[in-house]
């Protein structure tokens, strides 16, 4: 058993490091989206110390920003912002490992990672610099934090629990569409043969904590917030349906709009 459980080990931590160095040849290739050139944009005005929401436009929750700021802070580049994304999708990995393993078993968790590492999908995702491939590594880090909580004993339950709700707010805080996860997390969390609901109100109070912090950036600039997460996404799928005339129309509006508040910061 002992002898099995080593080879499934040994040979998952194989594939992560195959996919680590099939990915590494992308750190410092050519921008590969226009997202990309956007984000880094944003993420050098907020290097400058430039507030999130206000000078700062971003139709990304901030999350995603300040997940990754920490890696253009030690190195100016769109190469170290890859990594960190790279980084957070290794440990998507790794949490598809531990799943497939609590599912299937050993073997389980080798095919459950063999098939991540190898999809056309997350492998593209994973050195590109936008939100979906770290929000989705967020969701199933999440969900492996959940499983682990009804398995175990003592505080580490009560922890892992709490650290599945923060795990979801901080994959919310990276795109919207990680709140999906929440539905897996809770059909594991109620499905515990005891204490679930112990373990619901701990991770209850996990996410409430990660919303909390991710509510900072936005204290300053709720208004503004609102429009450049909401109502621009809002506002792009109606332009599919009404043509280029109200593009038109939303663009002189917004011109107009950005003219009267440069003109009032100067006169201040």
């Amino acid at each position: 058993m002992m002898a099995r459980l080593r080879v499934s080990t040994w040979s998952a931590l194989a594939v992560g490091i195959g996919f680590l160095l099939s990915e590494a040849i992308m750190l410092d290739a050519r921008i590969r989206d226009y997202d990309e050139g956007v984000y880094w944009a944003t993420f050098r005005a907020l290097a400058r110390g430039e507030p999130m929401f206000s000078t700062v436009f971003a139709t990304s929750p901030p999350g995603f920003f300040y997940a990754l700021l920490p890696f253009y802070l030690v190195v100016h580049s769109l190469a170290s912002l890859r990594a960190g994304v790279l980084l957070l999708c290794l440990a998507g990995l790794a949490a598809t490992y531990v799943m497939g393993r609590l599912l299937a078993g050993n073997l389980g968790g080798l095919v459950a990672v063999l098939l991540s590492a190898t999809s056309s999908v997350y492998w593209h995702e994973s050195t590109v610099l936008q939100a979906d491939g770290p929000s989705l590594a967020l969701s199933t880090v999440a969900v492996a934090l959940a499983m682990l909580a009804v398995r175990t004993e003592g505080r580490g339950r009560d922890a892992l629990a709490a650290a599945a709700g923060l795990a979801l707010a901080f994959s919310v805080g990276t795109k919207f569409f990680g709140v999906v996860a929440a539905v897996p997390i809770a059909i594991v969390l109620l499905g515990a043969s005891r204490g679930r609901a112990r373990l619901v109100t701990v991770a209850v109070l996990g996410g409430v904590l990660g919303l909390l912090i991710l509510l900072v950036p936005i204290i300053g600039s709720p208004q503004a917030a609102y429009k450049q997460l909401i109502v621009s996404h809002l506002r792009a799928g109606e332009l599919a349906h009404f043509g280029i005339g109200r593009n038109l129309s939303y663009s002189a509006t917004s011109c107009r709009s950005r003219r009267w508040d440069l003109s009032a910061r100067w006169w201040r």
